[in-house]
């Protein structure tokens, strides 16, 4: 496929990020930014403690913070992979040279998504977890504030996501694109496709090629994994409007969002059912086996972030074979992707003061220390990093960042996917499952999902009492 122009990178609140790994430019947006206020302190607390200010989290010097503490804490997380290869196991040690006495046991699940849920509303869950879909008006009660945003912001990036009523109560594991498709390169040429497709129709003709002339699955949804579906979703806004504000703000007074800015995005899932471009049977498709079939070219894309990449590269003998591409849609000819943090690590804020200290010190280790973000090819949670080399393959495609909810708002995604009962990019989407049974079964049309849809987020919003246009 033809390379395109270049990759022009922009970080809506995020500061600069270096390009040195790219050599590509920065280009940074000069439009709505966030004030950075000082940080206020108790005068009693200078005099005790002089020259510190800010959080426990945010005045830890690892190697010399904590190293008393003597305590083990458990962190539960989603890779498996990193768990059964070791790699994990060998952050850990490198934690230990540095923190001997305490000891972190790891737990790790495959659903990931609805088993932290469960065990997060049970009020039982570890010292360490990565923060699954909950209402943010619910992290006060569960975790640990790691700083103010002003503070915090002034050294970290992806900080809006786990930030609450100007509190952070996460940091990023890792940061990437979201919503584009990993494809198999050698597949897409063996097909005839000269050009990425950067339109719905042209992927779908893509695809056409893919079944004409490979014996490869053109697109794998993984619909029984179910939760795969919510990678589909940060594409509302970004990708479909190149606007910054769409999808904290624009999208909760939208009132038909899905007959208009997202369907785009739906339209592509149900044309490529309904062409039968998908799995055979795919009710009983596996996440895990898909990651060797994409490698070795029985798959030939898969809509995910740029997190699942590597996953993909050492799943087979054949990593070369193994790219990425924006979503295929654009606007005015343009194409934009979704940069955006993951899962965020946090500390449990129910726990002893000891778990608590030692749990923030080891996240920080994870953050700054452990080069788990660079193994995966995130972008730089701390300012000033590198952009991985990976993120070239974006050429000709703006990235960005999408702002926060306006003051006020911030609880206005989460109240309208609760009443709504729609949950966008929730753990696990039924709602698409259901659109691509009724695409398989020659039910519904596109437009009767659409219009659904649209119902029950209006419906949404006039009971909450939120203006809609």
């Amino acid at each position: 496929m033809k390379k395109k122009k270049f990759l022009a990178l922009v970080l809506a609140v995020v500061l600069t990020i270096s390009m040195v790994a790219c050599g590509n430019e920065v280009v940074e947006n000069n439009g709505e930014t966030n004030e950075v206020a000082g940080t206020e302190t108790d005068s009693e607390a200078v005099e005790a403690v002089e020259e510190v200010t800010g959080s426990y989290f945010e005045n830890i010097v690892l190697g010399e913070t904590g190293t008393d503490i003597e305590t083990t804490i458990s962190w539960f997380n989603h890779r498996t992979d990193l768990d059964e290869n070791g790699k994990l196991a060998e952050y850990i040690a490198k934690f230990n040279e540095l923190y001997p006495n305490i000891i972190v046991e790891v737990e790790t699940t495959t659903d990931y998504a609805q088993d932290s849920l469960v065990r997060l509303t049970s009020g039982d869950f570890n010292d360490v977890i990565m923060i699954p879909s909950i209402d943010k008006s619910e992290y006060p009660n569960n975790f640990v504030s790691l700083g103010s945003k002003d503070s915090m912001g002034e050294k970290y990036n992806f900080i809006d996501t786990a930030t609450f009523d100007e509190n952070v109560y996460g940091l990023p594991y890792m940061a990437g694109a979201n919503g584009g498709v990993v494809y198999n390169s050698r597949i897409f040429t063996e097909a005839g496709i000269t050009e990425t497709p950067a339109t719905p129709e042209a992927f779908i003709d893509a695809l056409k090629l893919i079944k004409e002339n490979t014996d490869a699955t053109p697109l794998y949804t993984n619909y029984a994994a179910g939760w795969c579906f919510n990678q589909w979703e940060p594409n509302i806004g970004v990708a479909t409007t190149g606007d910054v504000d769409y999808y904290n703000n624009g999208l909760n007074h939208d009132s038909d969002p899905f007959s208009t800015v997202a369907k785009p995005i739906y339209q592509v899932l149900y044309d490529a059912v309904a062409n039968d471009l998908i799995e055979d049977d795919y009710t009983t498709t596996d996440w895990e086996s898909c990651k060797a079939k994409i490698n070795q070219g029985e798959i030939a894309c898969l809509v995910l972030g740029t997190w699942a990449i590597p996953q993909m590269k050492e799943a087979g003998d054949k990593p070369d074979d193994i790219g990425y591409m924006a979503f295929p849609v654009s606007v005015d000819g343009v194409q934009y992707i979704l940069a955006a943090a993951d899962y965020n690590y946090a500390v449990n804020a129910n726990v002893s003061e000891d778990n608590q200290k030692a749990g923030q010190i080891f996240v920080k280790f994870m953050v700054e220390e452990s080069g788990f973000n660079n193994d995966i090819y995130g972008l730089p949670i701390v300012k000033g990093g590198e952009v991985p080399a990976i993120y070239s393959a974006l050429d000709g495609v703006t990235m960005l960042e999408n702002l926060p909810s306006p003051v006020g708002e911030e609880t206005f995604h989460d109240d309208l996917n609760s009443e709504s009962e729609l949950a966008i990019q929730s753990a696990a989407d039924p709602r698409m499952c259901a659109l691509v049974d009724e695409a398989a079964n020659g039910g519904k049309t596109l437009d009767d999902i659409m219009a659904e849809w649209d119902a029950k987020w209006s419906g949404a919003q006039e009971t909450l009492g939120i203006d809609a246009e």
